[in-house]
């Protein structure tokens, strides 16, 4: 029902971190809890969109061994849309979601497909942009994201990762299941990158922040807000997502 901030220290806590979460997610006490691990020279991984990884610096500073990275964010859109349509959903399957992914690849890299899997075997799946959720998210975000502090030269991370918009099936980078862009934003995250260029793992390629940014707007400017915008809000926040969509 909502998306929040937690610490994994193993390889099957990963898996819960895997995946987008397309809402404003509940902080906890994951300020103060980083802190601590920091204190006791634990290494820290921190990963969340630009604005929380700047609280992240502006509680702990920059020691180090904290890596932070950040997620070309677009916005998300309010925690109520997620609590409505996964409500519904339960509601129609007579059923509790055991697995929700708003991201899923079902073939290639898009189009995106929300799938839930249900307690009782059912799997619903439907291309996420043609759902309430995905209209919703492409449709409304939190205020203050359409006027984001944390763009171009304002990013804090070590490092920022995201989808490579833009690149195409003629570049060498082209891969049919996905292709992640990477910016090193500090020397920490530099030498992590040349690090990665040692492993068997990964293929990179290089760049430049131009290119890149031409199918990623969003690392440098704020979303707009949408022509019926403030109609919408106005509907969803009194008649909720259903309607608003249908509407």
């Amino acid at each position: 029902k909502e998306a929040e901030y937690i610490i994994v220290n193993d390889l099957k806590g990963l898996e819960k971190l895997k995946g987008s979460k397309y809402i404003d997610t509940k902080k906890n006490n994951i300020f103060n809890a980083v802190k601590d691990l920091l204190g006791q020279d634990e290494l820290v991984l921190f990963v969340g969109v630009p604005c929380i990884v700047a609280a992240m610096h502006k509680v702990v500073g920059r020691p180090d061994n904290l890596i932070t990275c950040e997620l070309i964010c677009h916005g998300p859109t309010l925690p109520k849309v997620h609590q409505e349509y996964v409500d519904n959903l339960e509601k129609k399957a007579n059923s509790k979601i055991t697995d929700f992914s708003i991201r899923y690849k079902k073939n290639y890299w898009t189009p995106p497909y929300l799938q839930a899997k249900l307690e009782n075997g059912q799997i619903f799946e439907e291309e996420f942009y043609h759902t309430e959720y995905g209209y919703a998210f492409g449709m409304m975000a939190k205020e203050v994201c359409y006027n984001c502090k944390f763009k171009g030269n304002n990013r804090t991370g070590d490092l920022m990762v995201g989808d490579y918009w833009g690149v195409t099936k003629d570049d060498k980078s082209w891969n049919e299941k996905g292709v992640s862009i990477i910016f090193a934003e500090t020397d920490k995250g530099n030498s992590i990158i040349k690090e990665l260029q040692t492993l068997q793992r990964f293929k990179l390629f290089n760049s430049n922040f131009e290119e890149a940014v031409k199918g990623n707007p969003m690392v440098i400017k704020s979303r707009s807000k949408q022509l019926n915008y403030e109609k919408y809000k106005k509907m969803f926040t009194e008649k909720g997502l259903f309607y608003s969509y249908k509407k």
